[in-house]
């Protein structure tokens, strides 16, 4: 739905002093920067998504209740999923059986959600805005392990304890994830989103596809997938890309986002930052 890497220009050594620095000054900048963003209005926990369980046999369970394809896509119109993400379980069948009913065929669910992009836009709604992003659950212990959303730590409840240095809640590791941008936000300088499938689509083997946090986190088992570079490691990585033929003649897309990321760690690198990439 649109995935990509956000990338951020940060003093990586600045960021690691933040986590843990109990800087109140510092939490309320964060929050004021956030609250910028968000235009001003409430503060939007993008974690407090809806949680959607797909069975074998293609029924839908949104936040545990049994809906049907068309009170689904209704359901996703509240107001209260506006900024968030949905997390996304597809179920497989019981042994020995096979999958059944219209979402039997894998990726089926997706294109359903694909499909319903006109649903909102008829509605005045983007549902790439509206519903900013979908985090997959492999198995069932870590669906579960969401919990009900009222249940799990709010975003700014996340930034408060990465300042103070005490994180609660090793089971939502992804919550701190969304923290730790929201900190790179106030201390550096949002570039621009670039990519997909986590850089890789670039096809220029850059570290910056590895998953690599520059402060310790719980585990994320999903999104956001974190990646950093110091200002040397950036360095050194923009000397390669700039002895790199970034023409691509099968994929004149491709070829522009590989110009775009190269521009984008070349203004990193004029502010004497590293780069802070969040994947989701």
């Amino acid at each position: 739905m649109g995935y990509s890497t956000m990338l951020y220009a940060v003093d990586i050594g600045e960021l690691k002093s933040a986590c843990g620095s109990k800087d109140t000054a510092l939490l309320e900048r964060v929050r004021s920067v956030v609250h910028e963003r968000d235009g001003g209005g409430k503060r939007v926990d993008p974690t407090k998504g809806p949680r959607v369980r797909v069975t074998g046999k293609s029924e839908i369970y949104l936040n545990g209740k049994l809906v049907t394809p068309d009170e689904f896509k209704h359901a996703l119109l509240s107001p209260e999923w506006a900024g968030t993400y949905m997390y996304l379980y597809q179920q497989g069948p019981p042994r020995g059986q096979q999958r059944e009913g219209e979402f039997k065929v894998p990726g089926s669910f997706m294109r359903f959600l694909l499909s319903l992009v006109p649903f909102f836009e008829e509605r005045g709604l983007i549902f790439k805005k509206h519903i900013i992003g979908i985090n997959s659950c492999t198995t069932e212990e870590q669906f579960a392990d969401l919990g009900d959303p009222d249940d799990e730590i709010t975003a700014d409840q996340a930034l408060e304890e990465l300042i103070a240095g005490k994180l609660t809640q090793p089971g939502n590791g992804h919550v701190y994830g969304y923290a730790l941008e929201n900190l790179c936000l106030a201390l550096g300088v949002f570039l621009d989103s670039v990519g997909t499938d986590r850089l890789r689509s670039l096809r220029l083997k850059t570290p910056l596809s590895k998953t690599r946090s520059p402060v310790k986190l719980p585990k994320i088992e999903d999104f956001p997938y974190i990646s950093y570079l110091d200002a040397e490691e950036l360095r050194a990585e923009l000397a390669r890309l700039r002895q790199t033929d970034l023409s691509y003649p099968k994929d004149e897309e491709v070829e522009q986002e590989r110009k775009h990321f190269l521009q984008l760690l070349e203004s990193a690198v004029e502010k004497k930052r590293g780069v802070v990439g969040f994947y989701y």
